[in-house]
């Protein structure tokens, strides 16, 4: 379906409350982004961007300034959300507003941080510099699509930078972190645990091994010994958490096989080797006591705990738009989940910023919200943040 431009002005031409509840309304479950990739593509051409979609999905919008090189800027934020789910009490598509807040699938996560990205982007490419200022670089902005599905090869941000169809000197990652900037993120490690045993009646369990009870006791061993190692950054120790757990065909039989998926978060400073010499390590401990135990692990999606120095150019400048819009003085934070940010730091070498308006513990749930004035509050940082960025002195701020 073809979207008209629904502004007065420029791409957007509204206020970024009004454009979020333009973009709630819009289904965008992950598989399903189209139609929000063509709204948002008429936004960006209406801007005067080059608009176009890679062979993955995902959308992206330039507009380049001045004529010499200067730095180039990404905004990248996720065009999927969540499945609704159950248990609403208001619309999850119905976008509405109540006492400042704004309600909806999505509103927060990501569609909050994706509304005051293009409310800024709209400022900068269609008006002028303040003061008689002149702008310098390329600003891309970047729609990605799958973010929330796992394994990480699934994601749309993940394809693209693995393929090189990212490249930028700064990045900004749009997801809810209450407006305070964030340099660093939880690593997303996840694990497929077997265990292998030998069928028998269950009249005669004794002349079987059962796969069951040697899994519960490998998942009692990690729940009890695997290190949450705490994070100054982010505030909190890394987790690890058993999500599913299978086994057996039926009642009256010993179960040959067991399974069980675990997810573990890791804080800044563990890596994902580490991360898995640590749960074999705990696992032959179990097997040194249970000798016909018989295991495997095998890695089903790996993310690092990315993170970069707050000396940064896109950190500092980032903290310097906060405290220029607010008066407010961010202090060093990380994200308290995973995102996108893994892979323009890790694998593209982008440094990059999480920001955006909204609470992460309003994301996925039944009242998923945001405040209306925070999605405001956000565009004028991004617009501020933009602007610092693309002047002509921000090339030699690159280099330093």
């Amino acid at each position: 379906m073809k979207y008209e431009n629904s502004g007065q002005a420029g791409g957007c031409g509204k206020s970024a409350a009004a454009l979020l509840k333009e973009l709630i309304r819009i289904r965008s479950m992950s598989g399903e982004e189209n139609e929000l990739a063509e709204f948002v593509a008429g936004k960006l051409e209406n801007m005067g961007m080059k608009v176009y979609r890679d062979r993955h999905g995902n959308l992206y919008g330039e507009y380049s300034f001045g004529d010499a090189e200067g730095p180039v800027i990404l905004l990248n934020t996720h065009l999927d959300n969540v499945p609704v789910g159950d248990g609403w009490e208001r619309g999850p598509f119905a976008a509405e507003e109540e006492d400042g807040v704004i309600w909806g699938r999505g509103a927060c996560d990501p569609k909050g941080a994706m509304a005051a990205m293009l409310t800024a982007v709209d400022t900068v490419v269609t008006q002028r510099p303040p003061e008689g200022g002149r702008r310098q670089g390329k600003l891309i902005f970047m729609g990605a699509v799958a973010e929330e599905i796992s394994p990480p090869s699934a994601k749309g941000t993940w394809k693209a930078v693995k393929d090189g169809l990212v490249k930028a000197d700064m990045a900004i990652c749009g997801e809810p972190t209450d407006n305070i900037p964030c340099i660093g993120e939880f690593g997303k490690m996840e694990y497929e645990i077997i265990t292998h045993g030998k069928p028998s009646h269950g009249s005669a369990p004794e002349k079987g091994i059962n796969a069951v009870i040697h899994m519960a006791h490998l998942l009692i061993a990690l729940e009890e010994q695997a290190e949450r190692r705490w994070s100054d950054l982010l505030g909190r120790k890394g987790t690890l958490n058993v999500g599913t757990i299978s086994g057996g065909v039926q009642i009256n039989i010993v179960p040959e096989t067991a399974r069980a998926q675990v997810e573990r978060r890791l804080v800044p400073g563990q890596t994902a080797e580490g991360s898995l010499a640590e749960l074999r390590r705990i696992c032959d401990g179990v097997k040194e006591k249970i000798p016909e135990l018989n295991y495997e692990i095998n890695v089903a999606g790996e993310g690092n705990a990315a993170v970069i120095s707050r000396e940064e150019p896109a950190a500092r400048l980032m903290r310097e738009s906060v405290e220029a819009v607010t008066g407010r003085t961010p202090a060093d934070r990380g994200f308290v989940a995973h995102a996108d940010a893994d892979w323009l730091i890790t694998c593209g070498n982008i440094p990059t910023v999480i920001y955006g308006p909204g609470a992460l513990s309003d994301a996925h749930t039944s009242h998923e919200k945001v405040r209306a004035a925070d999605v405001e509050e956000a565009a004028l940082v991004l617009t501020e943040f933009l602007d610092r960025a693309l002047r002509p002195a921000a090339g030699d701020l690159m280099k330093s």
